[in-house]
C-alpha cells in the first residue's frame, strides 16, 4: 500500500485536476497466484476505492527489468528531475575516484560485450552486462553517491549526476538487443538528445576513460567494507549501530585512496568516524581486526558489543559445544555404535566431532581476549 500511494503521490498538481486519472505502477509481482502479487493487487484495488478519479493499470516486469528501472528512478529522483535532464558538456574537473571508477568499468564492460557479440557468444554478454548493472552499478556506485546527491552544497554533486546518466545510458544501450521495450521507455524518459535508442548510437571503447589507479583504489576500498560488514555480521551488530572504524597503512598510495574515499567508505562500513594512521599507537588493545591489500582494518570490540553480554553468550556456547563432544566422543568410543552402524554414519561423527572442537578452539580464543 505504502509503494502504491508513493507512486500515487509522485504524480504532478495538474494531473489530479483531472476528471479520470490513469497511472502506469511496475511492479516485480509476476506470478499471479503468488501472496505478493495478491496482496499488491488488493492494495491496488483498495486505494482505487478511495480515490474513484483514480484508475491504476499495473505491469509486471521481470527482476532483470525491475531493477533496471527502479535503479533508474532513483537517479532521477535523488538527483532531481530538472537536474538529471541536464547533460554536462566535456569532462568534469569534479569527477571523483568514485565516477572514474564507474566510468572505467563501464568503458570495459561496452568493449567485452561488443566483443562477444561480435562472436554471438550472447549468454556472456548478458550475463556481464546484468551483473555490472546490478553489482557494480546498483549495489556499489548508487551507494557511493548518495550522500553527494542528498548534499545540495557539494561541488561533486554535478559530476555524480553526470555520471549517473552517463553510466545508466550505456546500460540501457547494451542491453536493448535483450530488453527492448524497457530498455526504450526508461531511455526516453531519462535524455531528450534522442528520441529513440533504436537508432542511437552503440556505445564506443575509449581509451581516455581508462582509470587503472581509481579502479584499483577503489577495490581496496570495496575489500575494507566487505571485511568491516564481515566483522559486524559475526558479532551480531544492529545494522544502525555506528562504530569507529581505524585503517592502519604506511602506503602512500593506499592512505591517499581512503582520504579521497572517506565520505562514502563511512557510509558503507556505517562507521562513526574513519581514521587513517600509519602505526597501531592510537588504536585500541582490544580491537577486531580484518587484513585487506596493503592495510590492517580495525574497530574497538568495546564499540560492537557489551563485554558482559558477549563473554554470557560466548561462555553458554563454549557448554553446548562441550556436551556435542562429549556426546560424539561417547559415540564413538562405543565399539557396538562402531561396528554396527553404517560407514558413512561413523566418518560423519567423526566430522562432526572434529568441527566442534575447531569451534569450541575459536570460541574459548574469544573468551580469553574478552577476559583480559
Amino acid at each position: 500500500a505504502a509503494m502504491v500511494d508513493t507512486t500515487v503521490c509522485s504524480a504532478s498538481a495538474t494531473v489530479f485536476a483531472a476528471d479520470t486519472v490513469t497511472l502506469d505502477v511496475w511492479h516485480q509481482f509476476t506470478d499471479p497466484e503468488s501472496a505478493q502479487t495478491q496482496a499488491f493487487e488488493a492494495a491496488v484495488e483498495e486505494y482505487e476505492k478511495e480515490h474513484e478519479n483514480i484508475k491504476i493499470e499495473l505491469h509486471g516486469l521481470d527482476t532483470e527489468s525491475y531493477k533496471t528501472k527502479i535503479s533508474t528512478e532513483f537517479a532521477s529522483s535523488a538527483s532531481g528531475v530538472d537536474v538529471f535532464y541536464y547533460w554536462a558538456p566535456g569532462k568534469l574537473k569534479q569527477l571523483t575516484d568514485a565516477d572514474k571508477w564507474i566510468l572505467s568499468r563501464v568503458n570495459k564492460l561496452i568493449k567485452d560485450t561488443t566483443n562477444n557479440l561480435e562472436k554471438f557468444n550472447l549468454g556472456i554478454a548478458y550475463d556481464n552486462i546484468v551483473s555490472f548493472a546490478w553489482d557494480e552499478f546498483c549495489d556499489w556506485y548508487v551507494e557511493m553517491v548518495k550522500t553527494r546527491l542528498y548534499d545540495q552544497e557539494n561541488e561533486t554533486r554535478a559530476a555524480a549526476i553526470w555520471t549517473l546518466k552517463n553510466v545508466m545510458i550505456d546500460i540501457l544501450k547494451l542491453l536493448h538487443p535483450f530488453m527492448p521495450f524497457i530498455t526504450e521507455e526508461i531511455f526516453c524518459n531519462i535524455q531528450s538528445d534522442e528520441d529513440t535508442i533504436v537508432i542511437s548510437a552503440w556505445p564506443e571503447y575509449k581509451e581516455d576513460d581508462v582509470y587503472a589507479k581509481e579502479e584499483h583504489d577503489i577495490e581496496i576500498i570495496k575489500e575494507a567494507v566487505k571485511a568491516i560488514r564481515n566483522i559486524r555480521a559475526e558479532k551480531d551488530v544492529k545494522p544502525s549501530k555506528q562504530v569507529p572504524v581505524y585503517v592502519v597503512t604506511d602506503n602512500d598510495d593506499v592512505v591517499n585512496a581512503f582520504n579521497n574515499g572517506k565520505d562514502f567508505f563511512a557510509s558503507l562500513s556505517k562507521a562513526s568516524e574513519v581514521t587513517v594512521t600509519g602505526s597501531k599507537e592510537n588504536v585500541p588493545a582490544d580491537s577486531c581486526s580484518a587484513v585487506i591489500e596493503g592495510a590492517g582494518i580495525y574497530i574497538p570490540l568495546a564499540e560492537l558489543v557489551d563485554i558482559k553480554e558477549e563473554l554470557e553468550r560466548l561462555n553458554k556456547e563454549a557448554g553446548r559445544l562441550s556436551g556435542e563432544i562429549k556426546r560424539c566422543e561417547g559415540m564413538l568410543s562405543n565399539e557396538k555404535f562402531i561396528s554396527k552402524a553404517p560407514e558413512a554414519k561413523v566418518n560423519e561423527e567423526k566430522a562432526k566431532l572434529a568441527k566442534y572442537k575447531e569451534m569450541l578452539e575459536k570460541v574459548e580464543a574469544e573468551i580469553k581476549d574478552l577476559s583480559k
